[in-house]
């Protein structure tokens, strides 16, 4: 008998190894909400930044930094596309 051959043989019973298996998917999927929450977080406290600094700009100054920051559409699909992608991929 080869290696390949041979049974896969756990110590833990199957009751309790499902249990250590659906205790590890609920730890990543609450640290995928930490980690969502907080980068949600910071966003909200940079664009509540940017607005308060904006205020002292002139209209012509904002509008020339405007045109070199990303896309903003392009940035939202993009967004968009990671929460799709992290709901599909929680068990």
């Amino acid at each position: 008998m080869t290696a390949k051959e041979l049974p896969e043989i756990s110590l833990i019973p199957p009751d309790r190894e499902q249990q250590a298996f659906a205790q590890v998917v609920e730890l990543i999927r609450l640290a995928r909400e930490r980690a969502m929450a907080s980068v949600n977080t910071t966003l909200i406290d940079l664009h509540w930044q940017v607005g308060e600094f904006s205020r002292s700009l002139s209209p012509a100054l904002v509008a020339e930094y405007q045109t070199r920051l990303p896309d903003k559409k392009m940035l939202q699909a993009k967004l968009r596309e990671f929460y799709a992608l992290s709901e599909t991929e929680t068990p």
